[in-house]
C-alpha cells in the first residue's frame, strides 16, 4: 500500500497514505499510520482522521513482546487511538505464519489476552472489539476465512447497536458502526497537508469533521485568518458539489497561495462561526506516564487534530478527582502520574482548538514528551485571539465612521494617493494605468457622505475625473454609478476595512479599501448576490477585477 520511495528504501512508513476500496456494504478508506516511533506525529494526524482504527499486532516472537512493553508503540498507539476519539476498534494480529510453530492457536491466545488486558485500561471494551488472526503476507484471513488456522471459528462483537460476527477482516471492516455525523454544525476541517498542483492551484487535504463543505463557499484558514473560495472538491479522484463529515477531500482554493497554508490550519465557513486563533485554553487532563512531576512552565508538545504545537503550562487552577471531576486541591504545585488536573495551556505558536463540548474533534489532545505520551486531555474553555487583518476577514461591524469627529480613520487617510492598476479586465498588468486619489479633510464633506476625488490616467494623459461619495447607512440597492462623474457608494467600517457595496450594469459588487504600513489598497470583487453591509466578506487579491496600491504623495 505504501509507495513512497522513502518508506520502502526504509522498510518502514514514514507519512500516511490512503487507499480506497469497495465492499458489499461500505465505502471504505484506509489510513496507513507509520508505526514507528520517530514519525508518532505523522500517525496522530492519521488517526485524527479516523472512525474505527485496526490496530495491526505481531505475532512474531519478541516483536509482540516490545510493542506491548511498557514503552512499547502497541501501546501508545491504542492510546492514541482512544484519545483522539476512536472508539471502535479491530485488532488484527498479524504475521501467524512465523509464530512457533506456524498459525499457533496458543500464541493467538495469548495475545488476545494481553492486548484485551491492556484496551480495557484505557477504555475500550474487549467485547466490542474483533479480534482476527492474519497472515498479510500470505494472504490468510484477509478476505476468505483461511485453511491454515482450522482451529480459529471467527470473531464476534457486542455492541449496543446489536451483535456483529464474522471471519475474515474485511467482514470486521464491514461490521464498522458509521459514526453520527455532526453535518448540522459549523464547518471544521483540519488541514492534513496543502499542495501546488499544475494548472489547478492550492490544493488542501483534510477530512471534514463537522459542518458540510461546498463548491463556491468562502472559507477561512484558522490561525493564519487567510480566506478563499472554494472552486472544486474531490474525493478519491471523483469531484464532489459538496463534502459531508469523514470525507477525506482534497478541494481547490482560490486566493490563497500553498505558502500561506500547512498541516494543522483549519478551514472553516467564513460567513458561519469561523474558526479563530487561540490566544489561551482551559483543558481537564490526566497524566498517564510521566517520569516526574508537572509544574506551572512545563512546556510538552500538544497534539489536537492535526496540530502539533507546543504549549505551556501556565497556570496548574486545580487538582480533580479523576472518576468524579470533584476538587481535591486548588491551586497545586505540581501534578503526577495518575493524578487528574484542570490547567491553563498557552500555544508557543499560532494554533486553532475548540471547546470539546462544541467541537470534540477539535477538542481532545495529546501530550507528548520524551517521545511518549504523558498525559491526555480535553478543553473545557477557549479564549480566542481577537482576528486581525488578515488577507481575507470575515466581517464584524465594528464603531468608528470618517465622518465622526471623534474618528481617526479618515484623518490618517486624508491627503493626495498616487497608483497603478495592477490587474484590470481590460488592461494588462503594467498597461500604465495610473490613478490620482484625493481624499479631502473635513471641509471636503456632503452631509452625510464624504467626497474622494478620483482622476484616471493613461500613460499621463487625464481620461476621467471622478468624485465618490461614501454614504453611510445606504443598501446596494438604491445605488449607482452615474454616467457622469458623481459616484455614490454605501460605506461601512468594518474592522479596519472600508466596505463599500454598490452597483454596476446590473452587477453587484464589492469595494474594499485598507492602509497596509504606508499604502493605501483598493480591491473591487464581484458577487452574485446582493451584498448585505454585516454579511460582506473583505478579500485582499481574491476573485478581484480590480487592485490599486497607491502612496501618499501629499498629506
Amino acid at each position: 500500500m505504501d509507495k513512497v520511495k522513502a518508506s520502502r528504501e526504509r522498510g518502514m512508513t514514514v507519512d500516511i497514505s490512503l487507499c480506497k476500496f469497495e465492499t458489499e456494504a461500505s465505502d471504505v478508506t484506509i489510513i496507513d499510520a507509520p508505526g514507528h516511533r520517530d514519525f508518532i506525529k505523522n500517525m496522530i494526524t492519521g488517526t485524527a482522521q479516523a472512525d474505527c482504527a485496526v490496530l495491526v499486532v505481531s505475532a512474531s516472537v519478541g516483536e509482540f513482546e516490545a510493542g506491548i512493553s511498557k514503552n512499547g508503540q502497541t501501546r501508545e498507539h491504542a492510546l492514541l487511538a482512544y484519545t483522539l476519539g476512536l472508539k471502535q476498534m479491530i485488532v488484527a494480529i498479524n504475521k501467524m505464519d512465523m509464530t512457533k510453530p506456524s498459525f499457533s492457536e496458543a500464541r493467538f491466545n495469548e495475545i488476545k489476552t494481553e492486548v484485551s488486558a491492556y484496551i480495557k485500561r484505557i477504555g475500550y471494551q474487549p467485547e466490542s472489539v474483533a479480534f482476527v488472526p492474519i497472515s498479510g503476507w500470505l494472504g490468510d484471513n484477509m478476505i476468505e476465512p483461511s485453511v491454515n488456522m482450522p482451529w480459529y471459528k471467527g470473531w464476534s462483537v457486542e455492541r449496543k447497536e446489536g451483535t456483529a460476527t464474522g471471519q475474515t477482516l474485511l467482514e470486521a471492516l464491514d461490521a464498522i458502526v458509521p459514526p453520527h455525523r455532526q453535518t448540522d454544525k459549523p464547518l471544521r476541517l483540519p488541514l492534513q497537508d496543502v499542495y501546488r498542483i499544475g494548472g489547478i492551484g492550492t490544493v488542501p487535504v483534510g477530512r471534514v469533521e463537522t459542518g458540510i463543505l461546498k463548491t463556491n463557499m468562502i472559507v477561512s484558514f484558522a490561525p493564519s485568518n487567510v480566506s478563499g473560495d472554494v472552486r472544486s472538491i474531490e474525493m478519491h479522484h471523483t469531484e464532489l458539489d459538496e463534502a459531508l463529515p469523514g470525507d477525506n477531500v482534497g478541494f481547490n482554493i482560490r486566493g490563497v497561495s500553498v505558502k500561506e497554508l500547512r498541516r494543522g490550519y483549519v478551514c472553516s465557513d467564513a460567513r458561519n462561526d469561523p474558526a479563530q486563533e487561540t490566544s489561551s485554553f482551559i483543558a481537564q487532563v490526566i497524566v498517564l506516564n510521566h517520569p516526574g512531576q508537572i509544574a506551572q512552565g512545563y512546556t510538552p508538545v500538544l497534539d489536537c487534530h492535526t496540530s502539533h504545537i507546543a504549549c505551556k503550562f501556565a497556570e496548574l487552577i486545580s487538582k480533580i478527582d479523576r472518576r468524579s471531576g470533584k476538587v481535591i486541591e486548588e491551586a497545586p504545585q505540581y501534578i503526577k502520574s495518575g493524578e487528574a488536573a484542570i490547567v491553563k495551556l498557552i500555544p508557543t505558536r499560532p494554533m486553532c482548538v475548540e471547546k470539546f463540548a462544541d467541537y470534540p474533534p477539535l477538542g481532545r489532545f495529546a501530550v507528548r514528551d520524551m517521545r511518549q505520551t504523558v498525559a491526555v486531555g480535553i478543553i473545557k474553555d477557549v479564549e480566542r485571539k481577537p482576528a486581525a487583518s488578515g488577507k481575507v476577514a470575515k466581517v464584524a461591524v465594528t464603531s468608528g465612521w470618517p465622518l465622526s469627529e471623534s474618528g481617526t480613520t479618515q484623518t490618517n487617510w486624508t491627503g493626495t494617493w498616487h497608483g497603478v492598476l495592477e490587474a484590470y479586465p481590460e488592461a494588462e498588468q503594467g498597461s500604465g494605468w495610473n490613478v490620482t486619489l484625493e481624499i479631502g479633510p473635513y471641509p471636503m464633506t456632503d452631509g452625510a457622505c464624504t467626497i474622494w476625488r478620483s482622476t484616471l490616467l493613461e500613460n499621463n494623459i487625464r481620461q476621467g475625473l471622478k468624485d465618490y461619495r461614501f454614504c453611510r447607512g445606504r443598501g446596494a440597492d438604491d445605488l449607482f454609478i452615474d454616467e457622469g462623474s458623481g459616484v455614490t457608494i454605501s460605506a461601512q467600517w468594518i474592522n479596519d476595512v472600508l466596505v463599500s457595496p454598490f452597483k454596476y450594469k446590473g452587477v453587484f459588487a464589492v469595494s474594499s479599501m485598507r492602509m497596509r504600513g504606508d499604502v493605501l489598497e483598493e480591491e473591487i470583487l464581484i458577487t452574485e448576490d446582493k451584498p448585505g453591509i454585516e454579511d460582506v466578506v473583505v478579500s485582499i487579491r481574491a476573485n478581484s477585477i480590480h487592485l490599486m496600491k497607491m502612496r501618499r504623495i501629499s498629506a
